[in-house]
Order: structure tokens, then sequence, then C-alpha cells
């Protein structure tokens, strides 16, 4: 996919954010994207753990950017020096880390930057959490396994739902986007009850460039860094 998410004119974006409000069980975008990729049954990671760090990478730049910790302008990143931390620990460190290298502006830098460390941040903080537990598998390979695998698994079939109404919350969209960049949509779709129309997709998807160029800006940084890994050799 070429094309950002939408953002619907009355749904202020960042709006729904976990850290604005500490009682909302929305979680942060990588949180949520990294749930999103795990297996139900072997509770392995379904997409090549370098695509998920990618992903992952620009699932915490688009969260800072939504809640105008950063502010991204012709690939160019400047930190939010008025607003105050993140309450998330990823994205407070992560935005600590852009404001201690002011001089390192470039959209692309970050994502590849931050993507080597994403998955076991992300990872540390569902544990924290209480979401998962990390081990090794028999056949080798890393395990994460879901403290309650019916709420991981329902993150899928939420956001499948709420990218199929007419004007789903841009968070919704935004991790939509970042499935796709990171090549899982067709997973995320294998045995949907309700899959939202090619039509539709383009129509929520479509007016994206218009609304929002900061967030293209990270997406195609995080789709080049994902191509390159589908064509390396295994």
């Amino acid at each position: 996919m070429t094309q950002p998410p939408h953002i619907p004119a009355q749904v202020p974006w960042g709006a729904h954010r976990a850290d604005r409000d500490p009682s909302s069980n929305r979680l942060c975008l990588p949180n949520d994207l990294l749930l999103i990729f795990l297996d139900d049954f072997t509770s392995k990671l379904r997409v090549h753990p370098r695509a998920a760090g990618y992903a992952l990478a620009g699932a915490i730049l688009l969260d800072l950017l939504a809640t105008k910790r950063i502010t991204i302008t012709d690939q160019h990143l400047a930190v939010g020096m008025h607003q105050p931390p993140p309450a998330d620990d990823l994205l407070r460190h992560t935005w600590g880390l852009l404001m201690a290298t002011p001089e390192q502006t470039d959209v692309t830098f970050w994502v590849e930057h931050l993507a080597p460390t994403a998955l076991d941040r992300v990872v540390e903080r569902l544990e924290a959490t209480g979401w998962i537990r990390r081990c090794r598998a028999v056949m080798g390979g890393t395990r994460y396994e879901a403290r309650d695998r019916n709420a991981v698994s329902w993150r899928r079939g939420r956001l499948i739902c709420a990218v199929c109404d007419a004007q789903p919350p841009v968070e919704d969209v935004m991790l939509y986007v970042l499935v796709e960049a990171a090549g899982f949509v067709r997973a995320l779709l294998d045995n949907a009850v309700r899959v939202p129309t090619p039509e539709h997709l383009q129509t929520v998807i479509g007016q994206a460039a218009r609304d929002c160029p900061s967030a293209r800006d990270v997406i195609r940084a995080v789709q080049d860094f994902v191509a390159r890994v589908s064509l390396a050799p295994r």
C-alpha cells in the first residue's frame, strides 16, 4: 500500500490515545500491533522479526505524532518541547531519546534506528502489564504466551470490525495501515466474519495524503524497510 490512513475530521487525532486517559483500555499503537502479530496457537510471531521491528518503530513514531509529542514536515521530525512526557514508558523513553538528539531529524533514520530494539521493548511493556509471557519454544525460537488468549485474539477481531465502520477511529485506521505495511493484512483477514471491501478501504485511506502527510512519511519508511526484509536472502 502506498497511502497513509484517512483521518476523519470530526475525530481529533490522538483524542483516544491511552496516555490521555490512564483508565482507558485502549492500548498504545506498538502494544496493540505486536499482539495482532502473534499466532493464537503457537504464540510465535507471524511476521519476520525484522519486519515486526520496523512496523513497531513506525507505530512508536505515529503514537508520538498523534499526541503532538513530535511533528513531521517533509520527512523531518521535530520534538514538541512544551508537551508533558507520555505516560507509557516506551513512548516516554523514545521521546526522551528524540529530545536528546535534536540534530537528527530524518524520519527514515529514526525508523531504522528504533527498529532493532523495538520488538524487545514492546515485549517488555506487554510482559510488565500482564498481557504476555516470553519463553523459549521447544523447537527453537521465542514464544510470547498470552496470559489471556481470548483477550489477545480479540485485538485482531476488534481491529477488523473497527475498520469496517463508516468512520473508524483514526488510531484503528493507522493500526490497519501498519499491519498492511508489515505485509500481514491477508493473515489478519483470514477467516474473519466481517471483511472490509476494497472500495471501503480505498475510501477510508484515499484521503490521507491530503489529510495527514506526516503519517505518510512514517508509513513509507516502514514499507521500504519491510520490502528490503522480504527481498533479503534467508
